[in-house]
């Protein structure tokens, strides 16, 4: 049984006289994804920018809420009092004392011809699982694809001042961004993950492990905003941080859409070269069939008749595009926040490596919660339905599909947590 920790002390509402200054020494244990002021691009002269870190923090202090709060107008009351607002200076100042050496730009993708149809033809220059956590680098036109950002073992260092009556708070706020976060976009998917170089000498308590860390601060139990329920460490050990993000990206591409886990497995067709995709084991498919009144003849045999969308789960929105003809027209699921639509709900899955206290560097998965109940169909521009996410299904539901493959389905974020390397 977890233990519910005291929260920090509430923050005077006139700060003390004496300061602390923080400075520490950071670099990148991942490629990083953009990282200027348009995403996909970096900024070549300030790419670690203050903003983006005060961002960062903000955002971690949010989620590990290590004040307890347990309703909204605490949280924006007390985040002001650290982070200030349009009426309150903020109590923290930061500074960036030197910047990374100019990174090596990494190839993701490249374009190597094109069909018939005018479209290009692209293949990706790094490893699947890479590319699979980097599809947004790829250019649908063919014309300019991005590049990851390799610093190597650049460093970076930062200075933090604050006032002492925000110590606790800003030891959980630095904690969660150097645990759970990073730098630039995607950092959810393990890009731009930071790691600390010179814990020696700090003034500010170090955890020694993400549970330690999560049992400290966080357990103000179910809250509106995104906050921090669940942390674990992989068993196996990788040489790189690079490595673990591949894995932990393997595993999430294999659940999803992986042959013999998420889809049946590779077949060949008569008449056709290489091998096709077997057919999804998930229940959204069948469900977008049943909703549109619209088979292909060789999928009129459902693999399930649950009327649900379990990978939502995942984060929203996820396009569903039909290949075989006699099926739904290309449509997206969306979220649904009081029956409004919402453009985006983050993926509640955090993967990212991690240097454990032995120096060893593992696979690290968090989940934030809330996650998205209701989801809308949307095709053509409209809305057609608004469904439940319904997570976890029930066993019966999913009885049809092979054993080995039943318990993503159940419950998507779990069956990661089962799967972690």
């Amino acid at each position: 049984m977890s233990r519910t920790p005291p929260p920090a002390p509430e923050l005077p509402e006139h700060p003390k006289s004496d300061l602390i200054i923080e400075e520490r020494t950071d670099r990148f244990l991942t490629p990083v994804f953009g990282g200027g002021v348009t995403p996909q691009h970096h900024d070549p002269i300030t790419p670690i920018r203050v903003p983006a870190i005060r961002g960062q923090l903000r955002f971690w202090w949010r989620a590990v809420n290590p004040g307890g709060h347990t309703s909204v107008e605490a949280l924006r009351k007390a985040e002001a009092k650290i982070f200030g607002d349009t009426e309150m200076r903020s109590r923290l100042v930061v500074q960036t004392v030197s910047q990374p050496s100019k990174p090596r730009c990494i190839p993701t993708f490249e374009t190597y011809g094109w069909t018939d149809k005018a479209k290009p033809k692209i293949r990706h220059l790094v490893g699947e699982h890479m590319a699979y956590g980097a599809f947004p680098l790829r250019d649908e036109e063919g014309k300019s694809h991005g590049s990851l950002l390799d610093y190597g073992d650049s460093v970076f260092s930062l200075r933090f001042i604050f006032d002492s009556s925000a110590r606790d708070h800003m030891e959980a706020a630095l904690w969660g961004w150097e645990t759970f976060g990073g730098l630039g976009a995607r950092t959810r998917r393990g890009f731009g993950a930071i790691e600390r170089t010179d814990a020696v000498g700090t003034k500010l308590s170090v955890p020694t492990s993400p549970e330690a860390g999560r049992e400290r601060w966080t357990g103000a139990g179910d809250v509106p905003w995104p906050h921090l329920v669940r942390a674990e460490l992989g068993s196996k050990s990788f040489r790189e941080g690079r490595e673990a993000q591949s894995a932990l990206l393997g595993e999430l591409r294999a659940m999803r859409q992986g042959p013999g886990v998420g889809r049946r497995p590779l077949k060949k067709v008569p008449g056709k070269k290489g091998k096709r995709p077997g057919r999804s084991y998930w229940p959204e498919p069948d469900a977008l069939r049943r909703l549109f009144k619209s088979w292909a003849n060789k999928h009129r045999q459902e693999c399930t008749t649950a009327d649900a969308f379990p990978r939502a789960a995942l984060g929203l929105p996820i396009v569903f595009h039909f290949s075989t003809k006699g099926d739904p027209e290309d449509c997206h699921l969306v979220a649904s926040v009081n029956r409004q639509k919402a453009e985006r709900w983050a993926s509640p899955l955090i993967l990212r490596p991690y240097r454990d206290s032995n120096k060893a560097v593992r696979a690290l998965a968090a989940e934030l919660a809330p996650r998205p109940r209701r989801a809308l169909v949307y095709s053509q521009g409209r809305p057609r339905a608004e469904h439940d996410v319904r997570v976890p299904l029930e066993p019966g539901e999913v009885s049809s599909m092979p054993k080995p493959e039943r318990a993503p389905f159940l419950d998507p974020i779990d069956a990661f947590f089962q799967r972690l390397p």
